[in-house]
């Protein structure tokens, strides 16, 4: 989740534009924005067929929640969701 919030930070991943990692595949992406979504971290558009597969998946914003979570994760060493490590 940490990638993904940082390269939207970073330009990597555009406003309205499918999120996609290289290396990774399309459906964990899908999830893990989905998980972002739910947690607060961004404002985002999850799209799902009619047989409840999530297929994409754009994000339209990093909240300030989102941000926080950057601030406070910049290197490794301090990576943590609230009081827990990741």
């Amino acid at each position: 989740m940490r990638r993904i919030l940082q390269d939207v930070e970073n330009g990597d991943i555009k406003q309205y534009e499918s999120v996609t990692l290289e290396g990774v595949d399309n459906r964990v992406c899908v999830y893990h924005v989905k998980l972002m979504k739910e947690a607060g971290f961004v404002d985002a558009i999850i799209e799902r067929s009619d047989t409840e597969y999530y297929y994409d998946a754009k994000i339209l914003s990093v909240t300030c929640k989102g941000h926080d979570f950057l601030d406070a994760n910049r290197n490794e060493e301090n990576l943590t969701l609230g009081d827990n490590p990741v």
